[in-house]
């Protein structure tokens, strides 16, 4: 009488451990990893335009991995016997992630002020030729002789 039945739940055995769900957590991180560094190779380059699919995919894994912390973390403490070191990689591998994902962003920011700065530089040449083309030929060769 105490066989599975198609459609009902077995509550006496989880569907998965926390182990198990820990040890895919583990290769979600190393995913996760992988990507990073692929990222970090694109922000190394002048060519942007594979970076929004790289954080499509870093966005799909950091979902199933935060889920997945939720659900280890609903669990009784029992169920995590003998999961602490599994536990320590994971939270090590998410800091390391944390941590280059912290470096990537502060180049980017300043990627972001160096083209701000050119940007800047563009615009007041800009006027500085404008004013040169509205004060005509002869007034601009005066303006430079007289300083």
């Amino acid at each position: 009488m105490n066989e599975p039945r198609p459609g009902v739940a077995n509550t006496k055995e989880p569907a998965r451990s926390v182990r198990t769900v820990r040890e895919r957590q583990v290769v979600l991180l190393e995913g996760l990893a992988s990507l990073a560094m692929q990222q970090r190779g694109v922000l190394a380059t002048e060519d942007l335009s594979p970076l929004p699919d790289l954080l499509t995919q870093r966005q799909v894994l950091i979902d199933e991995l935060v889920s997945l912390d939720a659900w280890c973390e609903a669990q009784p403490a029992s169920s995590h016997t003998g999961c602490d070191a599994l536990r320590a990689r994971v939270r090590e591998m998410a800091t390391q992630v944390r941590t280059q994902d912290e470096a990537d962003l502060r180049l980017m920011q300043q990627r972001m002020e160096a083209a701000k700065q050119e940007l800047a530089e563009l615009r007041g040449s800009t006027r500085a030729l404008g004013a040169y083309a509205q004060a005509g030929p002869s007034d601009a060769m005066a303006q430079d002789i007289m300083g």
